[in-house]
């Protein structure tokens, strides 16, 4: 009996099923989660929310990011750095001049030149970060945000597979990402030079100024050195006397002017001699630290900060985005 029972509950279970379900229609299985198609209507609305996105950035925002308004204060931290790097450059230029008349100065001379054509890389370093400031913008938004809104737009449109569909995505995220990491980079990198050089009390133009002002002291020697001993040859008795003995004398009197003058330049430029050359190794060494504070600040940072927002996009998403590996290789060749 039991088993009648059974056989007859299961028929009236199944008569059951088929008057909810009419005939020739499959019976519905639930989809995966996550999986559910987006509706028409909403397809429609996410395109054109990318449509009115992509606008928005090529039109208002470019003008935005690429105006020197938008980016007063960065853009005047740049000129203050170039100004400085300048001043060094002339006060580096004018040591060398300086040390150029004094015995032994050629080789501190040829020294101090070098480092103002260093300083020249510096400068155009900064020159670079100060145009690159507007063109990244510009280049984010009328480039990069309208291509990840093209991309998503076709994500929503298109019938794609599942792995063609998540790599479409990586890459809509990976666009976005980097727009926001070519408006940043600029701001960010002179943000840290200068946090860097308040921590430190780093001032060029304080150096600049204290190699010039040894210049002017230097010259000024060497010009004194020159002229003197000629006010001798200037002082000569007017009275009445014979003409041929007082032009004997006069001979006389140039002669012995012109070696007394010539003897105390001499001297004058070798007793200063060292204490010049001294003073120009001291601006050496002085124009040198500055040249590496300026690498570290203005070349070596904003490389840092890229590869900073390069590291923290792939720790927060997950992403694979490749860090640069050829300096790393090059220094394990150099250490084999």
């Amino acid at each position: 009996m039991l088993v009648f029972d059974e056989k007859e509950h299961a028929m009236n279970e199944l008569e059951k099923t088929e008057t909810r379900q009419p005939a020739g229609q499959p019976v519905p299985t639930p989809s995966p989660e996550g999986s559910e198609p987006l509706s028409r209507r909403a397809k429609i609305i996410g395109c054109v929310a990318m449509v009115l996105i992509a606008l928005l950035s090529f039109f208002p925002l470019a003008t935005l990011a690429s105006s020197p308004d938008t980016h007063a204060g960065t853009i005047e931290a740049l000129d203050k750095k170039a100004a400085d790097v300048t001043a060094l450059v002339g006060a580096s230029t004018a040591a060398s001049v300086a040390t150029s008349f004094f015995p032994g100065g050629s080789g501190i001379s040829g020294k101090l030149l070098d480092i103002a054509a260093n300083l020249g890389i510096v400068l155009a370093s900064i020159y670079l970060e100060k145009y690159l400031l507007t063109i990244l913008g510009l280049a984010a938004c009328r480039i990069v945000v309208p291509l990840a809104c093209g991309l998503g737009a076709v994500l929503l449109l298109a019938r794609l597979g599942e792995s063609t569909r998540a790599r479409i995505r990586g890459l809509v995220l990976r666009l976005v990402l980097l727009a926001v990491a070519m408006v940043a980079l600029v701001p960010a990198s002179v943000g840290v030079s200068g946090l860097i050089e308040s921590t430190f009390n780093y001032d060029a133009s304080a150096v600049a100024e204290q190699v010039n002002q040894g210049a002017e002291a230097v010259g000024e020697q060497s010009e004194q050195a020159e002229t003197s001993g000629s006010s001798s040859s200037s002082n000569h008795d007017s009275g009445e006397s014979n003409p041929l003995s007082d032009f004997a004398n006069w001979l006389g009197g140039i002669g012995q002017g012109v070696a007394d003058a010539a003897t105390g330049a001499a001297s004058a430029l070798m007793n200063g001699a060292n204490s010049v050359l001294d003073w120009a190794k001291g601006a050496i060494a002085t124009l040198v630290e500055s040249f590496a504070v300026m690498i570290v600040t203005d070349c070596v940072i904003p490389i840092l900060v890229l590869l900073f927002f390069v590291w923290l996009i792939n720790f927060l998403l997950g992403l694979s985005i490749p860090m640069p590996s050829g300096p790393v290789r090059g220094l394990r060749g150099r250490a084999k």
